[in-house]
């Protein structure tokens, strides 16, 4: 909106160069310098300034209104690469940290599946230590001494079994 001031000066951050200047606010604040009793502010629409003869005024402060805004957008469109670059590598690290979750997760859920395997064969005890039955299979006293996963050779599970005894691995 564009709002005349009888007497330069400023208000809200806006400055009227001399007397009877046009100096384009926001909506907001222009319906609220209006409101101000004798403060001195008028509405001017483009219209209504030609016909006052400010018309060239009005016209002034639109035109560098645009090219302001014109400027506004050429930067922009010149930090557009720049600001790609940086939203390219916010989104990297963001996606970066969300495949380390997830292979977390995923880490996590195939060692519980293998412990639950183990657990179902009788090799792992529930407390996590080698069943005694998987301590003697897996080679004798040398796992025995530490009774916990992985001390004996391969042979403590069932494809470990299978595969000391000569026998295939896997289905069958």
């Amino acid at each position: 909106m564009y709002v005349r001031k009888v007497r330069a000066g400023s208000a809200a951050g806006h400055t009227w160069p001399h007397d009877g200047a046009v100096v384009e606010v926001p909506d907001g604040l222009g319906h609220e310098l209006l409101t101000i009793p004798d403060g001195g502010f008028a509405e001017v629409r483009p219209g209504d300034a030609e016909d006052a003869g400010d018309g060239g005024e009005v016209r002034r402060v639109a035109a560098n209104a645009g090219l302001i805004r014109l400027a506004v957008v050429a930067e922009l469109v010149d930090r557009l690469p720049t600001l790609r670059a940086e939203v390219a590598d916010e989104l990297r690290g963001e996606l970066a940290s969300q495949l380390d979750q997830a292979l977390s997760r995923l880490r996590v859920a195939v060692r519980d599946d293998v412990l639950a395997e183990l657990r179902r064969e009788g090799t792992l005890t529930a407390d996590g230590t080698a069943a005694p039955a998987a301590v003697s299979a897996a080679g004798g006293p040398a796992a025995a001494d530490t009774g916990t996963v992985g001390a004996g050779p391969p042979a403590a599970s069932a494809a470990g079994r299978k595969a000391a005894a000569g026998r295939p691995v896997g289905r069958g």
